[in-house]
């Protein structure tokens, strides 16, 4: 059976796709279960609704702790032999949980790819992202931190997955509250490492919904830049290679392109402190960024990133927007 983990927050106009797409998998060997965070809006009633409807729903409650808390609440609850996560205003193709099992490996983990839908003026449309660049591939052991740096199949996310709860059980795998941007990437890793590869396929299955009012984009604010931390203790989880070393602290080093490019594009500027840990955690590992397969033109745009001052690189940042998008795959 496999376990699909749903953490809800205010999210009562939304859920209801994301929901019905689970109950209606070509693959009924599943269980729904959803954690209500602490709406503050009819979210929950809306849960309760759905569970008279299918018994395979179970709705648990919480104080707002958070979305990791809510998924690791989750975790604890399923039942299931694996475990899929999917976010409340996203939704599954109904063939996604068969996709899953058909291509997976005993010891593997298997990730899909997704389709990226924008909401505009309450119409939903599909828009380009980019793309892995192969159908299907199989990355032992060896190449999974460099694939995990390089982000190169869609392994910063927790979602277009097929975990194994056993593993994540065995391993005292879960979610860190205390991290709220990264937290994915950061169990994720931690989940790679108790692996022998992964199984990736060009199948678009899930849907995930861009909205103005979600989370993710919600401007600049502390909880950003803990995805510095994040990046942190996994440069500090073990002992690796040098090869592995190199990649890590790239990683780090994109990850913090990434928080000042939030904190920089915001109308609210970060405090001075704030700006100086960026900038420190940015300037720490560019050698290794470089190194790792970067073209020339990446190099000087990183460097400009890491060593302009505010007051200049915040007006350049605006213009050119598509900076980021080149140096850091989504």
């Amino acid at each position: 059976m496999v376990s699909i983990i749903i953490p809800a927050y205010n999210v009562e106009n939304y859920i209801f796709r994301g929901i019905e797409s689970c109950m209606n998998q070509t693959n009924s060997d599943i269980e729904i279960v959803i954690v209500d965070d602490g709406s503050t809006d009819n979210t929950y009633r809306v849960l309760m609704k759905y569970s008279t409807l299918d018994k395979r729903i179970r709705v648990y409650r919480q104080e707002n702790k958070g979305v990791s808390s809510a998924r690791n609440k989750g975790i604890e609850e399923a039942r299931g032999e694996y475990v899929i996560f999917l976010d409340s205003d996203d939704w599954l193709e109904p063939e996604t949980i068969d996709e899953l099992l058909d291509k997976g490996r005993q010891g593997f983990l298997t990730c899909l790819d997704y389709n990226l839908i924008h909401m505009k003026k309450g119409n939903l449309e599909e828009v380009a992202h980019q793309q892995v660049g192969t159908e299907e591939a199989v990355i032992y052991k060896d190449k999974l931190i460099q694939c995990f740096c390089l982000n190169k199949y869609r392994l910063g996310s927790a979602c277009y997955k097929l975990f194994n709860r056993k593993i994540l059980l065995d391993n005292h795998i879960a979610f860190n509250p205390g991290i709220h941007d990264g937290e994915d990437g950061l169990f994720v890793f931690q989940y790679l490492l108790c692996v022998d590869g992964i199984v990736y396929r060009d199948k678009k299955m899930w849907n995930i919904l861009e909205r103005p009012d979600s989370a993710t984009n919600s401007g600049y604010s502390w909880k950003v830049a803990t995805a510095i931390d994040a990046a942190e203790i996994i440069l500090n989880y073990k002992k690796y290679n040098s090869s592995d070393m190199t990649y890590l602290k790239s990683y780090y080093t994109s990850r913090a392109i990434c928080v000042k490019f939030s904190a920089v594009k915001q109308k609210k500027s970060p405090s001075a402190e704030e700006m100086r840990r960026i900038n420190m955690a940015l300037r720490a590992y560019v050698r290794e960024f470089i190194k790792c397969n970067r073209q020339l033109s990446e190099r000087l745009k990183v460097l400009t990133i890491a060593y302009l001052p505010y007051i200049i690189l915040k007006p350049m940042l605006c213009i050119k927007s598509s900076i980021k998008e080149r140096i850091v795959p989504e």
